[in-house]
């Protein structure tokens, strides 16, 4: 094994972090090894103990060497709390007319980046839209043409700089290189899109443990973000208050017999409370978890509404912790009038969605740099 053919990525959540290393092989990404832990000394996508999480990212990165894998740099998955997108152009002249150049394209990419934005942010991505050379526009970076003015019209998307910075400076401190950085929807758009959605447009439910977002692309560019307050610990601390019992027997109890779809719940007693003569129903259990769906997926509605006035004909791929709930598919379905999926395709495999933003991470950095056939994907 070459330092050359050895990936890997990082995605810190709020609730877990996950380490995945793949292997490119004849064009094919194949992923070898997946650690993960929960996450500590972080709240919102903010880091607020570096001892804390920095314990948690050495243990997992010592155990993956311990594995065979020596770990020396990555890709960044960062958190999207807090993401802003905002639609920008900027302008090149060129003293005379000439053959534009790469250099000609990183110039406005650059100057794009200088707009105000509000002080605490920082921008993370530059995203073109269109270019304009004279009265023509191309989709593609206008490179080997003749012209003396150059238009970029572009989303730039940004992070807090507590968050961007702070994860990026952790790592350096730990001797760890970061080859590239992005955020969590544009990665989880990696793995999960199809072309056709990445051209005709569809949404990106990421229902996390403590948030959830929706995400937005069409003609290749992801073009809104709104995150929401609720995730999957919310249904836990729900059947913990209801049952009053610890938090972890009621994420024992979420993850075992946890339904979205309360029809297909029966009235068999299914397990007793410890120390207690209480049997609990599974029909109990679904009523929980889809009173407290009801409540995340409206907040979801309301998100969707406010990014795109007519979705009905986009396709919404599900993610993060939520996607593991059985029949959520078929609930999102019923609550929002959209077509759902979970997308646990082939070639995606059969992972833990929770894990769907770092594999993605790898695709986004090895496709984009042409070291893999995006096509021929073995995970």
């Amino acid at each position: 094994m070459t330092a050359t053919e050895l990936y890997t990525a990082l995605d810190i959540g709020d609730s877990v972090t996950k380490l995945v290393i793949g292997i490119v092989h004849n064009s094919k990404l194949n992923i070898c090894a997946t650690y993960q832990s929960p996450t500590k000394g972080v709240k919102d996508g903010e880091i607020y103990s570096k001892t804390e999480l920095q314990t948690v990212l050495t243990t997992m990165i010592d155990q993956a060497r311990t594995d065979g894998f020596n770990v020396q740099s990555l890709i960044l998955v960062l958190p999207s709390n807090n993401t802003n997108i905002y639609r920008k152009k900027a302008e090149n002249v060129i003293p005379q007319t000439r053959i534009i150049s790469p250099a000609d394209i990183q110039l406005l990419k650059k100057a794009v980046c200088k707009h105000q934005i509000l002080d605490h942010e920082m921008v993370i991505g530059v995203h073109p839209i269109q270019y304009i050379v004279g009265n023509d526009i191309y989709r593609s970076e206008p490179i080997g043409l003749r012209g003396n003015k150059i238009v970029l019209d572009a989303f730039l998307v940004t992070a807090p700089i507590a968050i961007a910075r702070g994860y990026v400076d952790l790592l350096q401190d730990m001797d760890i290189s970061i080859d590239d950085a992005l955020i969590s929807p544009e990665a989880n758009a990696s793995l999960l899109l199809k072309p056709q959605e990445y051209r005709k447009g569809a949404l990106i439910f990421d229902m996390g443990a403590t948030s959830n977002s929706i995400s937005t692309f069409y003609n290749y560019l992801f073009c809104g973000y709104k995150q929401g307050s609720y995730g999957t610990d919310r249904i836990i601390d729900e059947i913990a208050r209801s049952y009053d019992i610890d938090i972890r027997i009621a994420r024992d109890i979420f993850y075992k017999y946890g339904l979205a779809d309360i029809n297909k719940a029966t009235n068999i007693p299914v397990l007793q409370i410890p120390e207690r003569d209480r049997m609990i129903r599974e029909i109990e259990i679904a009523t929980i978890v889809d009173n407290t769906l009801n409540m995340i997926l409206t907040e979801v509605k309301d998100n969707i509404e406010f990014l795109i006035k007519d979705s009905n004909d986009l396709p919404l791929i599900i993610t993060g912790s939520g996607a593991m709930i059985p029949g959520i598919e078929e609930k999102c379905e019923q609550f929002l009038g959209l077509k759902c999926y979970t997308r646990n395709l082939g070639r995606i495999g059969g992972f833990d969605p929770r894990f769907n933003a770092a594999i993605g991470g790898l695709i986004n950095y090895l496709a984009n740099r042409s070291l893999i056939n995006i096509s021929l994907i073995q995970i």
